[in-house]
């Protein structure tokens, strides 16, 4: 029964510390918690990277010794737009703390632990929604994939049994894959990270357009996100 106590408490820390509001998860805080499951050690605790600076993180030790840090968001409830055109605030994946510590260690493995299905689109129209993302190889170096302006149902996606990568897509005669980030067409991005996912598919502050015949048509800028998890691991000491 402990166990089982224990175990609903970090999955509680670990949804507390994934939110940017932090003051409404204080009734959560118990950050020192550090406990050993099924073989491995798990729970947040002060680390040192290699600037000699201390990172409060969240680590995994698991029955092999591998030691594993997690930064990220899960236990999310309304991250659910299936082909929306809903104007978002921004939908914050890691904070600036997060990438510090990532930045901070020497990255021997890393994994993306989502459920997410994400999609944009812009179709003769412009869409200023963005990602912000950096390279796994550089996570500090933050830059922005916009989809803007889309030439015959230009789409963004995760490419195809990868959560590290985005896909650009288009109609034969697209030609806007391959422009303010994108990759070509039929191609992925270098394995990057998310930091951030801003919808604003009707912002016409932000130049927004989607018009046909008949006036006004914004499902031409239609997105996803749907899901309940984006948690960014990385491996940071091997076997022992």
């Amino acid at each position: 029964m402990l166990g089982f106590i224990l175990l609903l408490i970090v999955a509680q820390v670990v949804i507390c510390d994934s939110h940017t509001q932090e003051l409404a998860c204080r009734k959560y805080d118990i950050r020192a918690l550090d406990f050993w499951r099924n073989g491995g050690e798990i729970g947040y605790i002060n680390i040192r990277g290699n600037s000699g600076e201390y990172h409060h993180v969240f680590r995994e030790i698991n029955s092999a010794g591998e030691v594993w840090l997690h930064f990220g968001r899960q236990g999310q409830v309304d991250w659910n737009y299936i082909n929306s055109i809903s104007n978002l605030s921004p939908i914050i994946l890691l904070q600036q703390r997060h990438i510090d510590a990532i930045s901070d260690f020497h990255i021997l493995d890393y994994a993306i632990d989502t459920d997410v299905d994400f999609y944009l689109q812009a179709d003769d129209s412009i869409n200023p929604s963005l990602l912000k993302v950096s390279r796994i190889s550089d996570p500090a170096t933050m830059f922005e994939i916009k989809m803007d302006r889309g030439g015959n149902h230009a789409h963004l996606t995760f490419a195809p049994g990868y959560f590290d990568r985005i896909r650009c897509t288009g109609a034969s005669n697209s030609n806007t894959c391959g422009q303010l980030n994108k990759p070509p067409k039929d191609q992925n991005t270098d394995p990057i990270i998310i930091w951030e996912a801003n919808f604003r598919p009707t912002d016409t502050d932000l130049g927004a357009t989607a018009i046909n015949s008949n006036g006004v048509y914004w499902h031409r800028n239609k997105f996803t996100w749907n899901g309940t998890k984006y948690i960014v691991k990385i491996k940071i000491e091997d076997q022992k």
